[in-house]
Formats: C-alpha cells, sequence, structure tokens
C-alpha cells in the first residue's frame, strides 16, 4: 500500500506558482526602480547617502535609478524582460538613441523591439 503525500503538487500547479513568483520579482523590480528614482528625486540628489543607506554601490543605484526614470520602459512593465540587467541595458540603449533619434523615434522603436521579443519567445516555446 502506498501513502500519497498530501503535500504533492500537480506539475500544473507548480508551473502556477512559479509564474506567481516570477510575476512578483517583475513587478518588485519596477517598484524597487521606482522608490530608488522618487527617494533621489525627493531627497534632492542625496543618490550616494541613499546608496550606503540601503548597502548598494553608487553605480548600482544608478542603474536602478536609469530603469525608474524610463519612462518607455516603465510604461511597458508587462512586456518588458524581468532581468534587472536586462532592463538596465535597455534603458541605456534607449538613452543612446534617444539623444541620436529623439525620443518619439526611440518609443516607437522600444514598443516594437519588445513586441517582436515576445513574439520569439512565445515561438521558442512552441518548439
Amino acid at each position: 500500500m502506498s501513502i500519497v503525500n498530501s503535500n504533492t503538487m500537480s506539475l500544473d500547479e507548480h508551473v502556477k506558482k512559479i509564474n506567481l513568483a516570477r510575476d512578483k520579482v517583475q513587478a518588485g523590480i519596477f517598484e524597487m526602480a521606482l522608490s530608488i528614482t522618487e527617494a533621489v528625486t525627493q531627497l534632492g540628489g542625496k543618490q550616494i547617502e541613499l546608496a550606503q543607506r540601503l548597502g548598494m554601490s553608487k553605480g548600482t543605484i544608478s542603474k536602478w535609478i536609469s530603469i525608474g526614470s524610463n519612462s518607455v520602459i516603465m510604461s511597458m512593465q508587462k512586456k518588458a524582460p524581468s532581468s534587472f540587467d536586462s532592463l538596465y541595458q535597455l534603458s541605456s540603449l534607449d538613452n543612446q538613441y534617444s539623444k541620436y533619434y529623439g525620443e518619439e523615434e526611440v518609443k516607437r522603436s522600444l514598443y516594437s523591439s519588445l513586441k517582436i521579443k515576445k513574439l520569439l519567445t512565445y515561438q521558442i516555446e512552441m518548439i
């Protein structure tokens, strides 16, 4: 006679739980970026002091601010990657592109890139 562990979850339940955790991580990244950006703005630019109090380097807090102050990325949270590094790279690319082409062109291009990434991700998952 075998005993079934009542704490055992099905594959579908595990997938659902993991997806919820991933969504929380993504939401947390955006919330942290926005909170840090708002703090620096409201505290009159006390970026170094805030970094020290949060246990971050100056470079790390600058990356958070770059993400949090990027209106294009912050407006596309559901479509953006959930990786801190990827978000920072997108914000850097957006800033460089913006300086060269202008703000409106950046919004169109970044939005198109995120739509293409989502499509490619979906196609890879289907294989």
